[in-house]
C-alpha cells in the first residue's frame, strides 16, 4: 500500500511539473548561497573531477555547481524544458545534460566523484537507488542530497487562505492538520532514511531557514506548482487561486518560510575492497 501511494504521488508530481515547469524555476525558491559554499567545503574535487546531478531541471543549480571548476553531468527527463537545457549546455563547456531517468542512466566513465540528488531524488521509485548511487561513485566519492520544505507562517494572510483550503480543497488537504508538524515529520523521515543506510556515512547535515515574500501574482503561481493543487480540475483550481490572489492583494503580501536540508554522505568502503588494499607478504 505504501509503495502504491508513493507511486501515485510521484505521478502527481510529474504531471504538475510538466504543466507548470516554468513556474518552478521563476517562482519557486532556489537554494541559499551558503549551501553551495558548504557543499564545496565538504567534498573532495579538482578540475578533473566529475559531478553527476540527478534531476537538474532547467539547469539553474548545475550552473552554480559548475563554478566549482569541475565537469558536470546532469540528468533530466522533461521535453518542455529542452530549450533551456540546450542553452545552458551551449554556454558552459564543462556541463553535459542527458535526457534520461536515473533508473536508465548508464555511466560511460568509471567512478563519479560526487553525485547530487535534488528534490526529485525522493520521487525515484527504484528500491535499489542508493545501491546504484554507491556503484556509480568512486571509492572516496560523496553523495549530496538537497531539498526544500515549505513551512507555514503565522499571519492574517495565512489564516484567511487556510479557510480557502477548507472551502475548495477539503478533500485534498483535510482540515485540522498542523502543516508545519507534517512537513517537519516528512523531512525528518528523509533524513532518517539516509542516516540508516549501511553503504554511506553522513559527514555533514545542516538545515537553512529562509523567508520569501510573494504578492497577488506570484503567490498563486507558487501554489500552482504544488503537485496536489496542480492536479485538481481546472475550474476548481482557478476559482481557488483567484480568491487566494484577492486575499493577498488585500493584505499586500504573504511570507513563506522555507527550510532547506543538506546532507553530505561519504561512501563506505566494503570489506572486500579493504582486504584487497592490503598487500600479503610471505
Amino acid at each position: 500500500m505504501k509503495n502504491e501511494m508513493m507511486f501515485s504521488d510521484r505521478e502527481i508530481f510529474k504531471d504538475s511539473f510538466n504543466v507548470f515547469s516554468q513556474n518552478y524555476y521563476s517562482i519557486r525558491p532556489g537554494y541559499p548561497n551558503k549551501l553551495y559554499d558548504d557543499v564545496k567545503a565538504n567534498i573532495t574535487i579538482s578540475s578533473e573531477s566529475t559531478i553527476l546531478e540527478i534531476g537538474c531541471g532547467c539547469a539553474t543549480t548545475i550552473k552554480k555547481f559548475a563554478e566549482f571548476g569541475c565537469n558536470l553531468i546532469g540528468i533530466e527527463t522533461l521535453d518542455n524544458i529542452k530549450d533551456s537545457i540546450n542553452k545552458v549546455h551551449n554556454e558552459n563547456s564543462n556541463i553535459s545534460i542527458l535526457q534520461t531517468t536515473f533508473e536508465q542512466y548508464q555511466s560511460v566513465q568509471h567512478g563519479m566523484d560526487v553525485i547530487i540528488g535534488l528534490t526529485a531524488f525522493h520521487w525515484i521509485q527504484d528500491t535499489n537507488k542508493y545501491e546504484k548511487v554507491f556503484e556509480l561513485l568512486s571509492e572516496r566519492g560523496s553523495f549530496v542530497l538537497i531539498w526544500n520544505s515549505f513551512l507555514q507562517s503565522q499571519s492574517e494572510a495565512t489564516s484567511q487562505i487556510d479557510k480557502l483550503y477548507t472551502k475548495y480543497l477539503y478533500d485534498v488537504y483535510p482540515p485540522g492538520n498542523n502543516v508545519n508538524d507534517k512537513v517537519l515529520f516528512k523531512s525528518d523521515c528523509c533524513v532518517k532514511e539516509i542516516l540508516e543506510l549501511t553503504t554511506f556515512n553522513v559527514c555533514f547535515l545542516k538545515r537553512y531557514f529562509s523567508l520569501f515574500h510573494y504578492d497577488k501574482t506570484t503567490y498563486p503561481k507558487l501554489l500552482s506548482t504544488y503537485p496536489k493543487i496542480g492536479n485538481i480540475d481546472l475550474q476548481r483550481r482557478e476559482a481557488f487561486l483567484k480568491e487566494v490572489a484577492d486575499v493577498v492583494s488585500k493584505l499586500k503580501e504573504i511570507s513563506v518560510p522555507v527550510m532547506t536540508t543538506l546532507i553530505i554522505a561519504r561512501k563506505k568502503r566494503r570489506i572486500s575492497n579493504l582486504l584487497s588494499s592490503f598487500s600479503v607478504t610471505k
